[in-house]
């Protein structure tokens, strides 16, 4: 039980994270109308193609703010979704 509540809290900092980064990132390209060549330099924003960190494969700041941190942000919280599923019937039982 303790494992999954520390399991829920932990995917549910890196959901919040995730989301608090990409709407700074969507606010910084905004302001510049959509200019997707300079970078945003928020902490985490960088993203690689593979195992690889090297520069040349990084991935670009349009596919990484449109569609690739989208994705991340809609899976991890489907598994927030699964955890508080795995979790509710525990919290009515410690609750009663």
């Amino acid at each position: 039980m303790a494992l999954l509540i520390a399991s829920f809290v932990i995917v549910l900092g890196v959901f919040v994270f995730l989301l608090a980064s990409e709407i700074k990132e969507l606010a910084f390209y905004r302001a510049r109308g959509w200019d997707f060549t300079e970078d945003s330099k928020i902490f985490g924003s960088k993203m690689y193609f593979g195992d690889s960190f090297d520069e040349q494969a990084r991935v670009p700041n349009r596919k990484r703010v449109l569609y690739d941190k989208p994705i991340t942000i809609v899976i991890t919280l489907g598994f927030v979704i699964v955890l508080l599923w795995l979790l509710w019937p525990e919290t009515i039982k410690m609750v009663s």
